[in-house]
C-alpha cells in the first residue's frame, strides 16, 4: 500500500496531535486562587501524557512499515488511544466544571481544553489516514484488463519484481532468489 496524500496529511495530524496531547498534559488542568494550579500530569494527565507518547509511535510505525497488517494496527491504536484521551478530558472538564460551579474560586486551565482538543484532532486523523489507506489500497488493484500486457521480457519482469519488492509483497530474500533466477535464464 502506497501512502496517498490523505494518508500523509492524517499521519501528520496524529503526529501534532500527540505533541499536543503530550504538552496539554504538562500544563494546568485547574486554577485556582493566588496562582495555584494542578497540572494535568498530577493526575489523569499521566494516562493523557502516556497516550501521546503511544500515538506518536503509532503514527511512526504507520508512516516506516511497509506491511498492510502493521499500517492498519498502528491506526486502530491511534483511533483506540484518541477516543481514550478525548474521553479521559472530557470526564475531567465535567468534574471539573461541577467543582466550579460550587465553589467559584476554581477555573480550568489550558491544559485540559488544549488536550481535549488534541484528542479530537487525534481521532480525526487517524480517520483521515484509514481513508487514504482504504483508498489507496483499492487504486492499486483497479487494472483496466483490456489494455493491461504484461512484458515477459526478462527487463520487464526484472521491473515487476523489483515493484512487488517496493511495495512490500515479497521479502528482500525472495527478491533477490526470483532475480537470480530470471537473470540465469538470460
Amino acid at each position: 500500500m502506497r501512502l496517498n496524500t490523505a494518508a500523509i496529511l492524517g499521519t501528520a495530524g496524529l503526529l501534532l496531535a500527540s505533541g499536543l496531547i503530550m504538552l496539554g498534559a504538562l500544563l494546568p488542568w485547574a486554577k485556582g486562587p493566588f496562582g495555584i494550579s494542578k497540572a494535568g500530569i498530577e493526575g489523569d494527565g499521566a494516562f493523557t501524557l502516556l497516550g501521546g507518547v503511544l500515538m506518536a509511535v503509532a503514527a511512526t510505525l504507520y508512516l516506516v512499515k511497509k506491511s498492510d497488517g502493521w499500517r492498519w494496527t498502528s491506526l486502530g491504536l491511534a483511533v483506540i488511544i484518541s477516543g481514550f484521551v478525548l474521553v479521559v478530558t472530557v470526564a475531567d472538564y465535567r468534574d471539573l466544571q461541577r467543582i466550579i460551579a460550587s465553589d467559584g474560586l476554581i477555573t480550568a486551565g489550558s491544559g485540559i481544553y488544549l488536550s481535549m482538543i488534541a484528542g479530537g484532532l487525534g481521532l480525526a486523523s487517524a480517520l483521515l489516514a484509514a481513508f487514504g489507506a482504504t483508498v489507496s489500497a483499492t487504486d492499486e488493484w483497479e487494472v483496466d484488463e483490456t489494455s493491461y500486457e504484461p512484458d515477459s521480457s526478462p527487463r520487464g519482469r526484472l521491473r515487476q519484481l523489483h515493484q512487488l519488492q517496493l511495495d512490500g509483497l515479497i521479502t528482500d530474500e525472495q527478491f533477490a532468489e526470483r532475480q537470480r533466477r530470471i537473470l540465469d535464464e538470460i
